[in-house]
């Protein structure tokens, strides 16, 4: 009896650590020798979790590939993706690129301006995408910052409504194109976007 209740409570304890939201280390990870960094306003102070390969590799993923990969950056838990606060409609992202990560890193600019692909969804874990938004990422007076202009996309019909915290909220892929030191790269994350009322 006593090396059951053992072993059930083992199971358990791994079952809450294996279930728990993805450790800062493991947030932000790619194959190449550069990562971006992202900054937004989350009431939860937490970061994307962001995969970066070069564009080589990411473009021959099949579509099996790209979705573990959108598995993956959706976290392990409910609540492990940042929610980008959104006011008047509006919330910002600012986006640095780092070469070299894993030694002394250098912040970097990259050799153009960086394409941004949003992918609206219903919610993060639906596959249907509702809009899909494409521009450029933009310069901001800081040097090596970029920033782009997040926005409430859907409308109140179309966006999800949350009763208890009396907010819309709409969830996203975001891919970032770029290239560096005549190298191209992609870097893909989610958020969701929150707006109360």
């Amino acid at each position: 009896m006593r090396k059951t209740l053992t072993l059930i409570l083992f199971l358990l304890l791994i079952l809450t650590v294996l279930s728990g939201c993805q450790p800062e280390k493991n947030r932000n990870k790619s194959s190449s020798d550069v990562k971006i960094k992202v900054d937004l306003q989350d009431v939860a102070n937490r970061t994307p979790i962001i995969r970066t390969y070069t564009k080589e590799e990411y473009t021959s993923f099949d579509k099996k590939e790209i979705d573990e990969i959108k598995d993956t950056i959706n976290g392990n838990i409910e609540g492990d993706i940042p929610a980008l606060v959104l006011e008047n409609g509006t919330g910002e992202l600012k986006i640095s690129f780092e070469k070299n990560p894993s030694s002394s890193s250098d912040i970097v600019s990259t050799d153009n301006l960086a394409k941004i692909k949003i992918s609206v969804l219903d919610s993060i874990y639906s596959e249907e995408q509702v809009k899909e938004i494409n521009d450029l990422l933009i310069e901001s007076e800081e040097e090596t910052i970029y920033l782009y202009e997040i926005k409430r996309y859907l409308n109140n019909k179309e966006a999800l409504y949350v009763e208890s915290e009396d907010a819309f909220m709409e969830s996203m892929f975001i891919e970032i194109d770029y290239k560096i030191d005549n190298k191209n790269y992609v870097s893909i994350f989610a958020i969701n976007t929150i707006e109360y009322n």
